[in-house]
């Protein structure tokens, strides 16, 4: 695919997309260089993926990441935005990844190909139950598209947020980890999965979160009582070091106490012995 994926990032498709003069018309810079059902979705994917814009929002901060202010392609690709927009030439309306993803099917559909947009729910694989919440609408779209009669998945939107090719023909085992579609059909699923093993209900999310709430209260309690308990402790070592100093410290100071106190009594002693012997001196007769 290295070919293909060159093809994708040329300054010349941005050059193609820039004088087109309908998404009819730019479909022919991926069908007139490829014939392959492969090669063509596979470079259409890579151009909106290279040339995506760079603003677009985060995807785990939902539903910042959908917002309608922020562009579909680049900043020079301004003018082709309004050009490739399925609403007949005016700039797309909707949440950025309906507008990514919108795009990125009429695209392929201009190539020639069958494809779908699926509206549905999208859940970071990084999020836990317990930082779910309740929807009330879905939140993401996704393209299917049938290559050589076998239907694929695609989460362009995705794709162009993390600037990566992982996203381009995931299973559907794995896909439907972290998408759920409004039309169950559409999980491509033998036995497709219902809506509450994919989003907890709002009960499940709400005992989720009490749950979670009364884990971090037990470890907040087990942390305030092991610092208490070894704030105390720490008291009682500092106590019997205080102790100790002192004793030491009392130890090695008598001996000099009771040195100064003999010399002094000493001293005195012989004074009042040098005083005697002057009066006696003193007192003699004539």
């Amino acid at each position: 695919m290295a070919e293909v994926d060159s093809y994708a990032e040329a300054k010349e498709s941005v050059n193609a997309a820039l004088q087109a003069k309908s998404i009819q018309d730019f479909a022919k810079y991926f069908t007139d260089k490829f014939k392959h059902q492969l090669q063509i979705v596979r470079c259409v994917f890579m151009w909106m993926v290279r040339h995506g814009s760079p603003k677009c929002p985060k995807i785990e901060d939902l539903p910042h990441w959908s917002l309608e202010s922020v562009p579909v392609l680049r900043a020079e690709l301004e003018q082709a935005e309004e050009v490739l927009s399925p609403n007949d030439g005016q700039a797309a309306s909707g949440l950025w990844a309906e507008r990514t993803a919108r795009l990125f099917t009429q695209l392929l559909r201009a190539c020639g190909l069958e494809a779908n947009e699926v509206m549905g729910y999208y859940a970071p694989p990084e999020w836990m139950p317990h930082e779910w919440m309740p929807l009330v609408a879905p939140n993401s779209m996704w393209t299917m598209v049938n290559v050589n009669k076998l239907w694929r998945l695609v989460d362009i939107a995705k794709a162009v947020q993390e600037q990566t090719v992982d996203e381009f023909f995931t299973t559907p085992e794995i896909f439907f980890r972290t998408h759920y579609p409004l039309t169950s059909q559409y999980q491509l699923l033998a036995n497709p999965l219902p809506m509450p093993e994919f989003w907890p209900t709002v009960t499940e999310i709400a005992r989720l979160a009490a749950e979670k709430r009364a884990r971090e209260a037990k470890a907040a309690a087990e942390k305030l009582e092991n610092d208490t308990r070894n704030a105390s402790s720490q008291f009682i070592a500092d106590t019997a070091v205080v102790k100790v100093v002192d004793e030491v410290t009392h130890e090695i100071a008598l001996p000099g106490i009771v040195a100064s106190q003999a010399i002094a009594f000493a001293i005195a002693s012989e004074n009042e012995r040098s005083t005697e012997r002057s009066s006696s001196g003193t007192g003699k007769a004539p």
